[in-house]
């Protein structure tokens, strides 16, 4: 279900997120949660004495009478994020900073959210608003596939994560639980049967408070029919954040799915490259390469080298004033890579065809092609070609056409 949230204003926008496709550490401020969200929890968790308070937008309510008129997120974007690969979400709910993904984030294509006064002292209505709200904010201005949205918490970060991914099980496709989870009783059948597509890890420690727990709900899990999951009890640990190395491990677990997908999209793209469908082949190439497929790797490099040098080319010939080698490596570019991939160098076209004196030099190196073909033909008189490069150099001198007569007409000459 897409969750409805309240459009802001244009400077609001603006000062939140600034420029599309932020990389690094920031954080980004709105106003009280939209309505549309706390309801939307308590459809689906009606069973709660939490009550919804009035107003289009609703405070972040602790259990100690506080209130926040605003939520805050820090956000942490991998420098390596790259709008035309759609990136994955981590949304960790609080006590702690989720910051033990942080390295783990390029590795995953990951985007880390974190909300702000989200700990275990507010309601869980506006902890899970807050996560699905922050969720939505990345939507807006990064290329999110919707397939990696998992969620992770420690503590009762975790017990909340795990209501979460049990009541939007279409939202949250994996979940780690970090010494801390809820079984959610009474979920309707049809989220239940979402979830049985979704991947679940149960981290905890074996000096954990939590750990026994931990254990009844998987085995809620395992009664419930609910196939993907795993455990890790963590040897001389006890009530905190795993370390690194397993959260590695629990990332790739319920990123299983996209194992599958990446070789479903190397076969797309080796299919497309053997029907020389260029296009489809450097999108799906570059998708499973980015991700570490790592035969995609070596069959995107190979493709991206020709890519590389067909540009640099273009490139190259443009600055030189070479215009009619430009154009023909431009013509050869689109022919092979389509239109969507040569934006940049049919904007270079536009320009040439604008500019009267390049067409002009183009008629002319038509011209010099002409005059090629006949010199190759026996009986060509010799008189007319040297009239037709004398008078390309008069009509276009100081060109790399001009050049190109030139060094013709030397040859006649020299013979």
């Amino acid at each position: 279900m897409k969750i409805i949230y309240y459009t802001l204003s244009l400077i609001i926008s603006l000062s939140l997120f600034g420029e599309k496709h932020r990389t690094g550490k920031y954080s980004v401020t709105d106003k009280a949660i939209p309505r549309p969200y706390y309801e939307s929890v308590h459809n689906r968790w009606p069973g709660t004495n939490e009550k919804i308070p009035d107003g289009e937008r609703i405070p972040v309510m602790t259990i100690k009478d506080k209130k926040f008129d605003e939520v805050t997120w820090d956000i942490e974007v991998p420098e390596s994020y790259d709008p035309n690969i759609p990136a994955g979400i981590i949304s960790y709910i609080t006590p702690g900073s989720g910051k033990a993904f942080i390295s783990l984030l390029e590795k995953y294509n990951l985007i880390l959210i974190t909300a702000k006064n989200s700990g275990n002292d507010t309601y869980t209505y506006a902890r899970i608003s807050m996560a699905l709200w922050g969720v939505d904010k990345l939507k807006e201005s990064y290329n999110i596939d919707s397939d990696r949205i998992f969620i992770s918490g420690m503590s009762g970060g975790g017990r909340v994560s795990s209501i979460a991914a049990a009541l939007f099980p279409e939202v949250y496709k994996g979940a780690i639980y970090q010494c801390g989870c809820n079984f959610v009783h009474n979920n309707e059948k049809s989220r239940l049967n979402e979830m049985k597509e979704n991947y679940f890890y149960f981290l905890t420690g074996d000096g954990d408070f939590n750990l026994e727990d931990t254990q009844r709900v998987l085995k809620k899990y395992t009664d419930a029919k609910i196939p993907n999951t795993k455990i890790h009890v963590q040897k001389n640990h006890k009530h905190r954040t795993l370390p690194t190395d397993i959260l590695d491990k629990a990332l790739a677990y319920i990123d299983t799915p996209r194992v599958a997908k990446l070789d479903a999209l190397y076969t797309k793209g080796m299919s497309a490259l053997n029907k020389k469908q260029f296009p489809e082949a450097f999108k799906s190439l570059q998708i499973a390469a980015s991700a570490g497929h790592e035969k995609a790797i070596k069959e995107f490099d190979k493709l991206k080298k020709s890519h590389d040098q067909l540009k640099e080319k273009i490139t190259l010939s443009h600055k030189e004033n070479d215009y009619v080698e430009a154009y023909k490596s431009i013509q050869e570019f689109v022919s092979t890579y389509g239109k969507e991939m040569a934006k940049d160098e049919l904007l270079i076209i536009e320009q040439y065809k604008k500019n009267p004196a390049i067409l002009k030099e183009f008629k002319a190196d038509a011209y010099l092609q002409k005059i090629k073909i006949a010199m190759k033909k026996k009986g060509s008189s010799k008189d007319k070609i040297e009239a037709g490069l004398k008078k390309i150099l008069e009509q276009c001198p100081n060109t790399k056409t001009a050049e190109r007569a030139q060094e013709l007409l030397d040859q006649k000459v020299s013979s």
